[in-house]
């Protein structure tokens, strides 16, 4: 039976499917490049609809199934998509039916996990059509002719699970010394077209090893937002030449494994600078941060974030019962005296007057500091009221608070200059009317 009056609604639900590894099928009468033969069609007059099958070992009729793919296609027999009743001049019939015993496998393979399955009304989005069968029985399963996809109801409909990419290593470096028996090993992520998030495995081994027994061996490591991390609890030992090595997993199949990079963490240490701090540690300035703003106003403050121990340390930053503030950047890297200005920026919208109070939460390789937030929301100022009010902040300039949500700051000494001056308008304008009214008893 025909479904040229069904094509416009596949069309539509291929252009509309998820992103899955690429697999592309055509019948031909030679494969192109790239392409692999996996059947063989012919029917009473040459043609490839309401045929005959045969496998790619004969290789004799003019019409051929061919697939390709990144995932670099072949026809040994990892996965059954057709079982054949012959080697050549065959029915054929779906790989699960059970009841005929057609003994000969038309198969397809791939280096992604490839899934195939007969559907009685369409591939379904995301698995690609190679061929459609029918035959005399209700079930169209056993028994069948073959043609192409639009040819009959029952598809045969295959997909590709794609490998995540080959990840590529950041910290430790190829030939690192390392002070640090606990090293955190850093990676940039890979990618995958159709896993949006992956985990990660990674292995650290004696470098002659080649990993038969691997002294670190972590898989399930969850992926961080542009690059992973992982710092190990065991110390590794002293003057021994390391590798390590990533590779990243989307649920069904594991990426290839990088090439690894070696490092040596000597013995003894090297000894710390005079002045420097431990070999992790971190400052952060300012140690309190204190907003006054008006409902519906934005606010900026920065932090510095400083790296004041000998080891590179990689930092997150992450906020409590602070709904309206965003942090940028929200994750660094700090070399040894390296430090980062994170800008700060509070939006009022959200808040109702009051005094609300939260934390700013650095991490950094194990270590963490807290900094206390206070932001105090004031009020929007009525229209048509002129109101002038000095908000002051310690350490910081007095803020002038307008009537529109517009605020001007004035340093310490012209506040004051400001403040002498209004004080001697007002003198001179007593010691005026003092003067008037001496003036009008005498009279």
């Amino acid at each position: 039976m025909s479904k040229f009056s069904f094509l416009l609604v596949f069309v539509f639900l291929i252009a509309t499917s998820p992103s899955f590894a690429d697999l592309n099928c055509e019948i031909t009468t030679s494969c192109p490049v790239g392409s692999t033969a996996l059947l063989y069609l012919k029917n009473d007059t040459g043609g490839f609809d309401n045929a005959h099958a045969e496998l790619p070992s004969v290789a004799s009729y003019p019409n051929v199934l061919c697939c390709g793919s990144a995932s670099s296609i072949n026809s040994s027999c990892g996965t059954i998509f057709l079982e054949l009743s012959d080697t050549s001049n065959a029915h054929v019939q779906d790989p699960s039916y059970v009841g005929a015993d057609y003994a000969y496998d038309a198969c397809i393979s791939s280096n992604g996990t490839l899934s195939c399955s007969v559907y009685a009304s369409g591939c379904p989005a995301g698995k690609t059509c190679l061929v459609s069968i029918a035959s005399d029985g209700a079930s169209n399963l056993t028994n069948a002719h073959v043609g192409s996809c639009d040819e009959y109801y029952t598809d045969v409909c295959c997909s590709i699970n794609s490998l995540p990419s080959i990840v590529a290593l950041y910290d430790p470096t190829n030939g690192n010394v390392s002070d640090n028996s606990t090293p955190t090993f850093v990676w940039y992520n890979a990618t995958d077209t159709d896993s949006p998030s992956l985990t990660y495995h990674l292995q650290v081994d004696e470098a002659d090893s080649n990993f038969l027994s691997p002294v670190v061996d972590v898989s399930g490591i969850e992926e961080g937002s542009a690059f992973t991390s992982y710092t190990i609890n065991d110390s590794l030992s002293l003057d021994v030449n390391y590798s390590w090595r990533v590779r990243a997993f989307d649920g069904t199949d594991y990426g290839d494994w990088c090439d690894a990079w070696t490092f040596t963490i000597p013995s003894p240490a090297v000894p710390l600078e005079e002045g420097a701090g431990e070999y992790k540690d971190f400052e952060v300035n300012p140690s309190k941060i204190k907003i006054n703003i008006r409902m519906g106003e934005k606010r900026t403050e920065t932090l510095t974030v400083k790296n004041t121990g000998r080891d590179r340390l990689g930092f997150i930053i992450t906020l409590k019962n602070l709904e309206g503030l965003t942090v940028e950047p929200e994750s660094f890297f700090l070399k040894h005296g390296d430090e980062q200005v994170v800008t700060l920026t509070f939006d009022s919208k959200k808040y109702e007057p009051g005094t609300y109070e939260g934390e700013i939460i650095i991490k950094g390789d194990g270590l963490e500091q807290r900094i206390d937030v206070s932001i105090k929301v004031l009020p929007k100022i009525p229209s048509g009221k002129p109101v002038m009010e000095v908000v002051p902040e310690p350490g910081k300039p007095p803020i002038i608070m307008l009537p529109s949500p517009v605020a001007f700051t004035l340093t310490t000494y012209e506040f004051v200059i400001l403040l002498v001056a209004a004080i001697t308008l007002l003198a001179i304008a007593f010691y005026l009317v003092v003067k008037g009214f001496k003036k009008k008893h005498r009279k």
